[in-house]
């Protein structure tokens, strides 16, 4: 007995990133078998009521008078708003995730993607390398959510969830290439070449002296044809420009030091910044950093005063967007501090403004994760609150134009999985290319 429970205390204390998991297979099953009780007990307890993973974490209650789906305030298409949002949300109605595409001008739902995540992951061969990291009991048609996907001008469809392979579909659901040797995570975003930046893991390859409970993220490229050009691991990044301090402090082990979640490709040359520059996003150091790939430098980085932010925007030729998460966490739990809000910073003289606080305010907005911004053509913000399973228009001068909340007939709130604003001209490509193929 005493045996067993050394066992379990070890392979427990791996889990968590500390010292443990030295007994590997034999150790998960005795953690897996000292977890029955307490986990059917659980179960015992959520018996009858609806499944509480896919609610997102903030969520708001069932009786908040807040109807569900959209509520536009102003009609749709006041203000020029044009264009199209790829919503991706989490349908509690259906048990499972679903990307729709609206037209903004009108309010419509004009077409609703549903793949089979269990179709798409059977060509997934599950390496040792990623052991530690997938989350395969998210793998399966309920629980898989579709992050950020992409619409692309021939009607092709890519998505991926959190820690997951990338699928590139055709407007008919069938797979045009995949890339499953690698686990992406948290945004894609369009390097303007027909490929696209995502963030992903370095697993096949380990520093000597590195626990391999730590996390390394990677910035990777891949083409229109899915084939990877670029590759390469953050903390290398980061240690060659000075950096290390944020990785290994002597005082503790942090198992996820950076947590990539954007990569935003500069496409055009300005005063402060080179076409092919990237702006990257560390969540978990509240850092912003501009790196430039062709030289493997950091050009310019900032930490705050936003924090644990989410998404970075390029506005014009000087001024960035910040997802301000405004998140924190004290030893008391995680938490935001005052409202969750899109920050302007300026290059041109280090000014920072929140145009739009007052009404995120009066909206009590606040998401400790996730959550992301886009602005429209006709400078309409959208803004996704995704620990409240809420999305905003607002138009220039802040105010609301329309609300969504994915609210399911059972009251309750589900989560939403990063939307993406799509311009007139991409929208009504991709939607032609749909229509000539039939499907």
């Amino acid at each position: 007995m005493v045996l067993f429970g050394a066992v379990v205390l070890d392979e427990a204390h791996g889990e968590k990133g500390g010292r443990g998991g030295h007994f590997g297979a034999f150790g998960r099953s005795a953690l897996i078998l000292a977890e029955l009780p307490e986990n059917a007990r659980q179960a015992l307890k959520t018996a009858g009521k609806p499944d509480a993973k896919m609610m997102p974490f903030l969520r708001l209650s069932a009786d908040a008078d807040l109807p569900e789906g959209w509520s536009w305030t102003q009609p749709a298409g006041s203000g020029g708003l044009a264009g199209y949002l790829l919503m991706s949300r989490y349908n509690g109605d259906q048990s499972r995730h679903v990307i729709e595409l609206m037209s903004l001008k009108t309010g419509e739902i004009l077409r609703t993607w549903s793949p089979e995540p269990e179709t798409l992951l059977a060509t997934v061969e599950r390496l040792p390398e990623f052991n530690g990291f997938a989350r395969y009991e998210n793998w399966n048609n309920v629980y898989f959510r579709y992050i950020h996907p992409y619409l692309t001008e021939d009607g092709g469809l890519l998505i991926k969830n959190h820690i997951a392979p990338l699928f590139m579909l055709s407007p008919c659901g069938d797979i045009r290439w995949s890339r499953s040797e690698y686990l992406f995570h948290h945004s894609t975003s369009p390097d303007g070449q027909g490929g696209f930046w995502i963030p992903s893991f370095k697993l096949d390859s380990w520093p000597e002296n590195l626990s391999p409970k730590f996390t390394r993220d990677a910035l990777v490229r891949v083409n229109a044809e899915g084939d990877v050009i670029f590759e390469k691991a953050l903390d290398e990044i980061l240690i060659n420009n000075g950096f290390r301090h944020l990785l290994f402090p002597a005082a503790n082990f942090y198992f996820d030091p950076m947590h990539l979640n954007d990569i935003e490709p500069v496409l055009a040359n300005g005063p402060h910044w080179q076409k092919g520059d990237l702006f990257l996003s560390l969540r978990t150091p509240s850092l912003v950093a501009l790196y430039r790939p062709s030289s493997h430098k950091i050009i310019w980085s900032q930490a705050g005063p936003w924090m644990s932010q989410h998404d970075v925007d390029i506005l014009d030729d000087h001024r960035i967007a910040i997802f301000n998460n405004n998140a924190y966490d004290r030893g008391l739990g995680a938490r935001v501090e005052g409202v969750s809000e899109t920050l302007i910073y300026d290059f041109d003289d280090g000014s920072l403004e929140s145009p739009f606080r007052d009404t995120l305010e009066n909206l009590g907005v606040a998401t400790v994760s996730e959550g992301l911004q886009d602005f429209t053509d006709s400078g309409h913000l959208i803004f996704e609150e995704a620990n409240r399973g809420r999305i905003f228009v607002l138009d220039g001068s802040g105010r609301v134009v329309a609300t969504f909340v994915n609210r399911a007939k059972n009251g309750e709130v589900y989560a939403l999985g990063w939307s993406r604003y799509v311009s007139p001209s991409l929208g009504e490509k991709a939607l032609n290319a749909i229509a000539r193929s039939g499907c």
